[in-house]
């Protein structure tokens, strides 16, 4: 199916088109919805919410993960980002600790997802404090500090 960045094409259950964006020498893959790419072309702040989203993905698939990035616009079940080895989830990338747990629960409880990703600037005693706080409200994901590998559950 290609090597890193190849493009080869799924079909989705949804009838959605995939192209595989990302292959992680760890065995884990990115495929994205053809109208997520679409939409990311709209404008700017498209553009830089799913490169955000694109750079959290590959993290996941080189920690071995199998990710497929989704048009949120088109669910009708929630508007979670992506499916994380076939579970829905949703993707946070926050600078602070702060937003944590409302940002948990909204994902879960409003967006519809399964699973939260966090991806922060820095992690601090409180921020991993709250992160126990969902973990005890029965809100499970994982998260990583941006620049440093690995991934951590809760």
């Amino acid at each position: 199916m290609g090597g890193r960045g190849a493009y080869s094409s799924i079909s989705g259950s949804g009838g959605g088109n995939f192209l595989k964006t990302y292959g992680s020498r760890n065995g884990g893959t990115v495929y994205t919805e053809a109208s997520r790419i679409e939409q990311a072309k709209m404008n700017k702040q498209e553009m830089a919410k799913y490169n955000k989203e694109n750079e959290m993905c590959k993290h996941l698939a080189d920690n071995g993960h199998n990710v497929v990035h989704l048009d949120d616009r088109k669910l009708s079940d929630g508007s979670y980002d992506i499916l994380l080895d076939g579970k829905k989830a949703e993707l946070k990338s926050l600078s602070s600790y702060n937003n944590i747990v409302r940002e948990g629960k909204s994902a879960i409880k409003k967006q519809g997802a399964d699973l939260v990703v966090f991806r922060f600037d820095t992690l601090s005693a409180k921020a991993k404090s709250y992160l126990k706080d969902l973990a005890k409200a029965k809100i499970h994901g994982c998260y990583y500090v941006r620049g440093q590998k690995g991934l951590a559950w809760f």
